[in-house]
C-alpha cells in the first residue's frame, strides 16, 4: 500500500515539474515575441538572426527579412529605415559585424558571418503605398498613394503625428538639404508651376511657371533645385536657383539616370551609348555663375569608361570616388566596385548570390554599402573596407 502510494507521488510530482518547465518556457517565448512588436524611434534593435535562407555568403548577408520599399539610410547612416513592400509598416534594420577579425586583402575577403538588427518602428498598415519621400532629419516624410483618381500625396510627422494631405496634383516632389521645405511641381492640365513650402505645405511661393509636366525633382544643395525633364524621348537636367533663374545642365538624346553628390558639388549620369548605359561625372556650376560667362552646357565633362547606370552607384562620402554595381559580361550579377574620378577601378566584392542592384547606399563610416537587390526586392549589407 505505501508503494503504491510512494509511486503515484512520485508520478505527480514529475508530471507537475513537466508541466511548470513547459509553462516558464512558453512564457519566455512570448515575452521575446512581445518585445519585438511596436515600439519608437528610441528603442533598441532586436538581436534577431537571418533564418537559414538568408544566411550570409562571403561578406555579403540578408539586411531585412521581407520585400522592402523607399529605403533611406538613418539620420546618422549607421542603420537603414523601411517600408514592408506588402503591407507599408515601417522597420529599421543595421548591419551587425559578427566577426570583426577579417582578412582584408584582395576583392574575395574571408567568409564572414554577419546578422542584422531589426526593430518595427509603425506597426500601422499603409494600403495603396507607392513610395514614401523622406526628409533628410528622418523625422518627417512625404508618402505617394495609389488612389482611383490618381496619385494621392500626405505630408506625416513621426514625432508630431500630423499628418497633412497635399492633394493629387502634385506631380514630382523632394525635400531641401537640410529639410526645412519641400519643392514640388503641381500642374492642372498643361500649366503648371515648381513651388517651394514648408514641408506640412504651408506658405507655399512659386518659383518658376513650366509647361513640362514629365520632370523628377531634386534638391542638391541649399542654393538650387534640379530636375531631370523628359521630351519627346531626350532627357535635360536644369538647375534652378530659388530666384526662378533656369539653366539647362545636361542634354542627352536618350534616358538620363542622375545621381548627385552631397552638398551638389558634382553630378553622376548615365546615358545609352550604342544601347549601353555609360558613366560621366560633371562639376556642378550654379546657375548664377552661367551669367559671369559661364556655359552649364560645355562646362568638363569626365567619361569613366564604365557601363552602368548611375542608379546602380552611391557616392564616397567625400565626393573622390565612387561604389557601383557593374554587370559580369556574359555572366549573370553584378561585381562591386570602387571607382575612381580618373576612371581607374577597384574591385571589391564579386557575390556568388546573383545580385541586380535597384540602389546603393554607403554608411557613414564607409564600412558598409547597403544594396537594394532588385531580383527579390530585399536589402542585403556588404562589408567593405576603404583605404
Amino acid at each position: 500500500m505505501n508503494n503504491k502510494f510512494l509511486i503515484v507521488l512520485i508520478v505527480l510530482s514529475l508530471s507537475l515539474a513537466a508541466f511548470l518547465a513547459g509553462y516558464l518556457i512558453s512564457q519566455k517565448d512570448f515575452t521575446r515575441q512581445s518585445a519585438n512588436i511596436g515600439g519608437g524611434f528610441l528603442e533598441k534593435f532586436d538581436e534577431s538572426q537571418p533564418s537559414d535562407l538568408e544566411n550570409s555568403s562571403g561578406n555579403l548577408s540578408a539586411l531585412s527579412k521581407r520585400a522592402v520599399l523607399s529605403p533611406t539610410l538613418s539620420k546618422e547612416k549607421s542603420s537603414v529605415l523601411y517600408y514592408d513592400k506588402s503591407n507599408g509598416r515601417v522597420f529599421e534594420a543595421g548591419p551587425r559585424d559578427m566577426n570583426p577579425e577579417r582578412n582584408r586583402e584582395g576583392p574575395q575577403r574571408a567568409s564572414v558571418s554577419y546578422g542584422m538588427n531589426e526593430r518595427i518602428v509603425s506597426d500601422k498598415p499603409l494600403p495603396n503605398l507607392v513610395e514614401t519621400l523622406w526628409s533628410p532629419n528622418k523625422k518627417e516624410v512625404v508618402s505617394v498613394f495609389d488612389t482611383n483618381n490618381g496619385k494621392d500625396f500626405r505630408y506625416y510627422n513621426y514625432q508630431t503625428n500630423k499628418v497633412v494631405g497635399l492633394g493629387k496634383t502634385i506631380r514630382s516632389l523632394a525635400f531641401s538639404p537640410d529639410g526645412s521645405h519641400i519643392a514640388y511641381l503641381r500642374s492642372l492640365g498643361l500649366d503648371g508651376a515648381i513651388y517651394v513650402s514648408s514641408p506640412d505645405g504651408s506658405s507655399p511661393r512659386k518659383v518658376i511657371d513650366t509647361r513640362l509636366a514629365d520632370i523628377k525633382l531634386s534638391w542638391p544643395s541649399e542654393e538650387y533645385i534640379s530636375f531631370k525633364a523628359s521630351v519627346d524621348g531626350r532627357d535635360s537636367v536644369y538647375l534652378l536657383s530659388l530666384t526662378g533663374n533656369l539653366t539647362k545642365f545636361v542634354d542627352e538624346p536618350g534616358k538620363v539616370d542622375v545621381l548627385w553628390s552631397s552638398g551638389g558639388v558634382k553630378i553622376l549620369y548615365s546615358t545609352r551609348e550604342s544601347g549601353r548605359p555609360m558613366l560621366f561625372i560633371k562639376p556642378a556650376r550654379l546657375p548664377d555663375d552661367t551669367q559671369a560667362g559661364g556655359d552649364a552646357l560645355s562646362s568638363s565633362v569626365k567619361a569613366l569608361d564604365i557601363s552602368t547606370p548611375a542608379y546602380k552607384c552611391a557616392w564616397g562620402i567625400n565626393s573622390d570616388y565612387i561604389f557601383c554595381a557593374v554587370g559580369r559580361s556574359g555572366q549573370g550579377g553584378e561585381d562591386i566596385y570602387k571607382i575612381n574620378m580618373d576612371g581607374t577601378k577597384e574591385l571589391l566584392f564579386s557575390p556568388a548570390k546573383n545580385i541586380s542592384a535597384k540602389q546603393l547606399m554607403l554608411t557613414g563610416t564607409e564600412n558598409f554599402l547597403i544594396i537594394l537587390n532588385e531580383t527579390d526586392g530585399k536589402l542585403y549589407a556588404l562589408k567593405i573596407a576603404v583605404d
